[in-house]
């Protein structure tokens, strides 16, 4: 992982992701991008007061510099500042693609919502749409290695090689282990055909000594807090679709389930499915043939 991209709206949330993204690219010797967008507000006829979108370019780039100088600190990290005009979650693809970012990290207000109030319309649109990986990271979190990750399953979305690789590099640098787990009621009561179906993506990560784990019970959210709560766990690995366990999880979640969550950050690894995978997959394939 060479490029990391951590988005920034001057919150403490996102001041904290801060922090926790230079801890991350410190590890992986990665360089960083911080990133604000902004908008040009709408102009009041009557008002006498405008302000340009340069002078907002500017702006931005002052309070860049000063949060940048705040989460880097100790100069462990090369970074970089960027701002850039647009609706936001679009602007901040558009830009994380442009330099390569292999990694989007952005910040989480509070804790105890429902998943809309969680993230925030912004952060949502991101998980919709993003085909890099995002980590969403709670406010207040402090830094601590992945050494054990749990990918929550819903036993229905196979992951591809694209998510195979970031949890790999993990695994590699934090010799992190990988729990893999099913909440999904009634589908996988057989535990050997629920490893059975994974199977090909428990060779690929057989370094981080996969385990399978069905859980059981009806409610997903209770089921995974009391995963979490027994055992040790340093970040949540999700995929997400259309009526994904991440969307069902926080939506029918209330303040007391969802507060498991409030300091653990999630991975959220992009569902590259149908003519967008294959795509992918076909350019990636191509590269290979190329560079060999």
């Amino acid at each position: 992982m060479k490029n990391i991209f951590i988005v920034t709206d001057f919150s403490d949330a996102s001041i904290d992701a801060g922090y926790y993204g230079v801890e991350l690219a410190r590890h992986f010797k990665a360089n960083v991008f911080l990133f604000h967008a902004y908008q040009a507000p709408v102009p009041i006829p009557e008002s006498y007061f405008v302000i340009s979108p340069e002078q907002l370019s500017e702006e931005a780039i002052k309070r860049l510099k000063v949060e940048a100088e705040t989460i880097n600190k100790y100069h462990l990290v090369n970074i970089q500042t960027c701002a850039a005009e647009g609706a936001t979650a679009d602007i901040i693809l558009s830009e994380a693609k442009r330099v390569g970012a292999e990694l989007i990290i952005c910040g989480m207000k509070g804790g105890g919502k429902i998943f809309r109030k969680i993230f925030g319309s912004t952060t949502t649109t991101l998980i919709r749409k993003s085909t890099i990986p995002v980590i969403v990271a709670p406010e207040e979190l402090r830094f601590r290695l992945p050494g054990n990750i749990v990918f929550a399953s819903d036993g229905e979305t196979l992951p591809t090689h694209q998510h195979v690789q970031i949890l790999e590099e993990m695994g590699e640098l934090f010799d992190s282990k990988l729990s893999i787990v099913s909440v999904v009621n009634g589908k996988w009561d057989n535990h050997f055909a629920f490893r059975e179906y994974y199977l090909d993506f428990i060779k690929e990560l057989r370094l981080m000594h996969p385990t399978i784990e069905c859980l059981q019970g009806t409610d997903i959210p209770d089921s995974l807090e009391n995963y979490i709560k027994s055992n040790d766990t340093d970040m949540i690995a999700m995929i997400p679709h259309t009526h994904s366990l991440l969307e069902r999880v926080f939506a029918s979640s209330i303040t007391e389930q969802m507060a498991f969550l409030t300091h653990v950050p999630l991975l959220i690894l992009p569902d590259l499915s149908g003519e967008q995978a294959n795509g992918i997959e076909m350019a990636e394939h191509a590269h290979r043939i190329t560079d060999s």
